[in-house]
């Protein structure tokens, strides 16, 4: 267990198009597995077991998307957040697919951020797009 009371859920996602007030259906990116995560995270985090759970997505600034996805951080109202890290091209928007290039470089930034906030996960739960060949 962490050196904090109650669990710290660490949930990863590097879709990149995550945020608190989802664009469902926008593109085959925000389909149902946003929603899914974003349900199962709010959930979690109504859970009284739960102190702490933050999501680990991928941060750009594409001028032709929401510029929430450029945010590094992002309250949810039911205190959850989504932490954006930088993987890939900073200024553009890639779906998922195209997203295992830049993998070590989220995961990367995952250590990273694990150790900033010293605070270590007791869960950590991630969702992976499929590779295409």
């Amino acid at each position: 267990m962490a050196d904090h009371q109650g669990l710290y859920i660490l949930m990863l996602s590097i879709h990149g198009r995550i945020c608190g007030t989802p664009e469902l259906g926008v593109d085959a990116d925000t389909g149902g597995q946003v929603g899914y995560v974003l349900d199962e995270m709010q959930a979690l985090a109504r859970d009284p077991r739960v102190t702490r759970i933050d999501l680990l997505t991928r941060r750009f600034n594409d001028p032709g998307t929401n510029p929430i996805y450029g945010a590094p951080r992002e309250l949810l109202e039911s205190g959850a957040q989504i932490i954006r890290l930088s993987a890939g091209p900073a200024h553009k928007y890639l779906q998922k697919e195209r997203l295992w290039d830049y993998l070590d470089t989220f995961v990367d930034g995952a250590l990273h951020f694990i150790r900033s906030e010293d605070c270590i996960p007791d869960v950590i739960h991630a969702t992976m797009p499929m590779r295409v060949m």
